[in-house]
């Protein structure tokens, strides 16, 4: 097929994709992608805040409770209440923009009749969910939780581990209106859990229902997920074939043309450590090791890129 033939068709099917029923589905069944992806945004920086806590206070630098110490005490603090008020929020912005997502899409329609029981299996009775939206609530309406740390000593008495905690007792007296699933997470809770446990399992949660939700909403749409996908995967061998064409013309490869016609079609962390690089060699690397995985470019042709540049 020649290069103007090529052209054509891979922009027919670029317009044959975009403008059809399926693809606007599929972008409505991602919509919820964003706030997750916030969320998870959000979880990743808690945690890693979460792991550095025993590093700062076992840092032989801050043995003594010097100046230094206390004040590197407070912005700790300070910056754990900025980053579990921002997960907190996110994870109630998901949980409201989802069963925003399920009412005015599938609710009416009666095309997901077990939405509702893995809601209420998964969150509305279970008591770590309720204790993370009351405590969104508390954040909003009351005031910054007071969080404590426990110190963890060896057999000859030394600081081993420092652990962060909820005061359980000053959440229980503030008036709130905490519900009986909030209250009874609060009195069952093991002494021993840090609150870095209790969002990692409550992210983990948030994680499966969503896996779940997504899935479902593939096998509810299949017929239309399988023609898209079909159609690009017929879009990546035209755009791959016309590409090499105009590639095997010329004298020079430079690194922009080659990723003019192939970077969209690697995989999505291929594309994601690309555009995150800084470095050019790694980038370079990172873009002619994923082009060398895509079957339909000829042998020849990679390894005249690969002599090239590696």
């Amino acid at each position: 097929m020649a290069n103007y033939e090529l052209t054509q068709k891979f922009h027919q099917l670029e317009n044959e994709i975009n403008n059809s029923k399926e693809s606007e589905l599929i972008r409505n069944c991602q919509a919820l992608f964003q706030i997750y992806n916030i969320f998870s945004k959000n979880f990743e920086l808690l945690d890693e805040h979460l792991n550095s806590h025993s590093e700062l206070y076992l840092n032989k630098q801050f043995a003594e409770r010097s100046l230094n110490h206390r004040l590197d005490r407070s912005n700790y603090m300070r910056e754990l209440d900025r980053l579990l008020h921002n997960f907190i929020a996110s994870a109630k912005s998901l949980i409201d923009l989802s069963r925003k997502h399920y009412r005015n899409n599938y609710e009416s329609k009666n095309l997901f009749p077990e939405y509702q029981e893995e809601i209420d299996t998964r969150f509305r009775h279970d008591p770590l969910s309720n204790f993370v939206q009351d405590l969104r609530n508390y954040f909003l309406h009351k005031k910054v939780p007071v969080i404590i740390t426990q110190q963890v000593h060896d057999a000859n008495k030394n600081i081993q581990e420092l652990h962060l905690f909820f005061d359980k007792k000053a959440l229980l007296e503030t008036e709130s209106d905490w519900t009986k699933a909030s209250k009874r997470f609060l009195n069952d809770i093991d002494e021993n859990e840090s609150i870095q446990g209790v969002f990692a399992s409550y992210f983990n949660k948030i994680i499966q229902f969503h896996e779940w939700y997504h899935k479902r909403q593939k096998e509810i749409w299949k017929k239309e997920f399988d023609w898209f996908n079909s159609k690009l995967e017929e879009r990546s061998r035209v755009g791959i074939e016309l590409g090499c064409a105009i590639l095997e013309k010329r004298n020079k490869i430079d690194i922009p043309t080659i990723e003019h016609f192939f970077l969209r079609f690697l995989n999505k962390t291929e594309i994601h450590d690309y555009m995150n690089s800084s470095n050019n060699f790694e980038k370079k690397s990172i873009l002619i090791q994923g082009i060398s995985k895509l079957h339909a470019i000829p042998t020849e042709l990679v390894e005249r890129i690969q002599m090239e540049y590696i």
